[in-house]
């Protein structure tokens, strides 16, 4: 039997945006403080690949994909179809490890174990991703970029684990 929620209203609307924003963003602040705890003192000084992004480039886009995360998990959230429940929870699972990842590769200067925990990231991501274009085809697009972005960033972090043995 399926789960039928009420209707939600204009301002229910807006608030359950500005809270899922919120959250996105909180984490994303608290990863880029973690990057900042050593993005001078160590982070730069490490062998990358010749491709890694410079820092205004992957401000950037860590901003671009935190929005289009928010807008994603709005959408799932408002739409309240069967199983979203499920859903919500792999996006919250995935923003945690997503912001646990960052604490692992910055502040405590792991980058094996952030490039272990960033593949298992991207797996999960792909799960949610999947989960997100059952509830809302536009959820699922716009879980993509941020998708792509981390299976970008965990490549890159296998790569300078490896220059940096």
């Amino acid at each position: 039997m399926p789960d039928f929620a009420p209707p939600i209203s204009n301002k229910e609307q807006t608030l359950g945006l500005l809270a899922w924003t919120a959250l996105c963003f909180t984490s994303m602040f608290a990863a880029g403080f973690a990057a900042s705890t050593s993005l001078e003192s160590w982070f730069n000084r490490l062998n990358k690949p010749v491709w890694t992004p410079g820092t205004d480039l992957a401000i950037t886009v860590w901003i671009f994909v935190y929005l289009c995360i928010s807008l994603a998990v709005w959408y799932v959230w408002r739409q309240q179809m069967d199983n979203y429940k499920q859903a919500m929870g792999m996006f919250v699972i995935q923003l945690v490890l997503l912001t646990v990842w960052a604490f692992v590769l910055f502040a405590a200067r792991q980058p094996y174990t952030a490039a272990i925990q960033s593949i298992v990231l991207c797996l999960i991501v792909l799960a949610t991703v999947t989960q997100f274009f059952q509830q809302s085809r536009i959820a699922g697009i716009l879980m993509l970029p941020y998708f792509c972005w981390v299976a970008f960033a965990s490549m890159l972090n296998v790569f300078i684990w490896r220059m940096n043995l």
